[in-house]
């Protein structure tokens, strides 16, 4: 008899401290890791990071070739993909467009990545998916590679942009309408959940609750457990194969604003963070409990604030359920028009 089984993919080696990045080299041999690296990053991460990761690489005794990426449209990444063919492993060191760059190619390529953060800004620094821009702006999610190691150095992380910091916020209490949309699916619709996916995305959600006044002060002890919980995140979403434990219906909102709206200068964690308000009234949750932890960490609770118009809102509001067909959410249960999505966002003040 044959038996069926499937296979978890997750990070070899996790290691959170400050001073993290001074260990690069030590984790490398530690995976066996032989031949060639190529260094993904950007000018002015290069300078914060990059350049010590450079340097204890190569001192451990790796031949290292550098890549700046300043962005992930489609094309330049097959033109990574093709460079990266010429190497052993990839080190990425930056944010999430770094990061993904890294995780697209390793994939594609078939070699293993090493994720190195320097901003806490959402849950991808160790999710199996990648986020590339297409020529005409629009973003779409390939299927990726989870990293074999992740070095989040916590002196280096501590001192990013608040904005991203707040993001990464942003971006883990959604988990809580992921899971509740989730749910529901297997409610309404019969979907299977994993019960320990759905407690390991909640526990991230809850924790950086906890901890929002340490988070917003950029305390070590706050950035730490951002960090935790968005490498959880990204762990629950490689157990279940599908970025179901950390993603409904306020990604869908988020996802949908970036169609409708491509020029927006918000970042995906406050977007994502503003679609958790929304949706947390749609599930008939306390929204402004929500609102409240969210000024707390400084993320944008309306539509000046974000910085994006009213309109846009409104049409993304009522348009994200045609985002993704496959996922059920509260979207489609109620399947909101115009007209319902604007009266929806003035019950919640975000117009």
């Amino acid at each position: 008899m044959t038996m069926e089984f499937e296979t978890i993919e997750l990070p070899r080696e996790v290691l959170v401290k400050q001073k993290a990045i001074d260990s690069t080299g030590k984790i490398c041999r530690l995976l066996r890791l032989e031949g060639p690296c190529l260094l993904f990053t950007n000018s002015n991460l290069m300078e914060i990071a990059g350049r010590d990761v450079f340097r204890n690489l190569n001192s451990s005794g790796y031949v290292v070739n550098t890549e700046m990426i300043d962005g992930v449209e489609k094309k330049r990444m097959d033109e990574l993909v093709d460079k990266a063919r010429k190497y052993s492993f990839i080190v990425a060191v930056g944010g999430g467009k770094v990061i993904d760059a890294a995780k697209y190619a390793s994939f594609k390529v078939g070699v293993p990545f090493i994720s190195i953060p320097t901003a806490p800004s959402h849950d991808g620094i160790a999710s199996p998916r990648a986020t590339l821009n297409t020529d005409d702006g629009k973003k779409i999610s390939y299927e990726a590679r989870t990293p074999i190691a992740v070095i989040a150095d916590l002196n280096v992380i501590a001192k990013a942009p608040y904005r991203l910091i707040a993001s990464g916020f942003g971006d883990t209490i959604a988990n809580i309408i992921a899971i509740a949309d989730w749910r529901l699916a297997q409610k309404e619709i019969g979907e299977t959940v994993s019960e320990y996916s759905c407690n390991l995305s909640l526990t991230c959600a809850e924790n950086v609750m906890k901890f929002a006044d340490s988070i917003k002060n950029r305390e070590i002890t706050g950035i730490k457990v951002l960090v935790d919980a968005l490498l959880s995140s990204g762990m629950a979403m490689c157990i279940t194969k599908n970025s179901r434990p950390a993603s409904g219906s306020e990604h869908l909102f988020s996802h949908a604003i970036d169609y409708l709206y491509p020029e927006t200068p918000a970042t995906h964690g406050e977007q994502v963070g503003l679609g958790t308000l929304i949706m947390a009234k749609l599930h008939e949750m306390d929204w402004q409990k929500f609102k409240e932890i969210m000024q707390v960490v400084g993320l944008p609770t309306n539509a000046e604030q974000i910085k994006i118009p009213e309109e846009i809102l409104i049409k993304s509001l009522a348009y994200a359920k045609e985002i993704r067909k496959d996922r059920y959410t509260i979207l489609n249960k109620l399947d909101l028009s115009e007209s319902k999505a604007k009266e929806i966002l003035k019950e919640v003040n975000v117009i």
